[in-house]
């Protein structure tokens, strides 16, 4: 990433945005329960959310990366108490960082790297030197707004279109591509600047 950055914004990889773990090898698609019971939570496949389990791993906001197959790339949000299971690999973000808007960031096959060809799958490890743009935690917020705005809109043109499908594909991309760059919502010289949230987190880390 060239250019200067947006006022407020800084740019740095995107593990230093997340901790991240793998989802529960244990944990197999084919054994759990397919439709909710009682007493069970959502858990999180490479497909997504489509199966329940009987303990949650997670009572925090994250997101759940489809890590192996045919999804390979995709990502899921995840919200209250959940689970991750094999084939997944999971992102918490920091304190300071909004998890929808790094479910935004990352819900794109192509933000991540891979491997294989028969049976693909992420290179996480490499994945998380990407650099991304981070932008202070109220400027999330608003981007985050304004994409669901944007999408919203463009989900009603898909209601009453039966045609023009890739340009509306090429709308998202390039809102994406505004959103994550600094373009997409004005900035307000008050938000604290992404870099003094670095510091905390450093420090908390230490």
């Amino acid at each position: 990433m060239t250019g200067e950055l947006p006022p407020g914004w800084v740019q740095i990889s995107l593990g230093e945005c997340v901790r991240t773990r793998s989802g529960n090898s244990k944990l197999i698609k084919g054994r759990l329960a397919a439709a909710p019971e009682s007493g069970l939570v959502p858990a999180y496949s490479a497909s997504g959310q489509d199966v329940w389990c009987e303990e949650a791993e997670y009572r925090e906001s994250g997101v759940v990366l489809s890590a192996v197959g045919a999804r390979c790339g995709k990502t899921f949000l995840a919200l209250g108490s959940w689970t991750a299971i094999a084939n997944t690999h999971v992102l918490i973000p920091h304190d300071g960082i909004d998890s929808k808007w790094l479910w935004y960031l990352t819900n794109d096959e192509d933000f991540w790297l891979k491997g294989g060809s028969a049976q693909p799958f992420v290179k996480v490890k490499a994945s998380k030197e990407i650099p991304v743009l981070l932008p202070p935690i109220n400027e999330q917020l608003r981007v985050v707004a304004a994409i669901e705005e944007h999408f919203s809109r463009l989900d009603a043109v898909e209601g009453v279109l039966a045609a023009g499908w890739e340009k509306l594909e090429a709308l998202r991309r390039s809102i994406l591509r505004e959103a994550f760059s600094g373009r997409l919502v004005p900035q307000d010289p008050n938000d604290e600047p992404a870099s003094a949230l670095l510091k905390r987190i450093a420090d908390s880390q230490r």
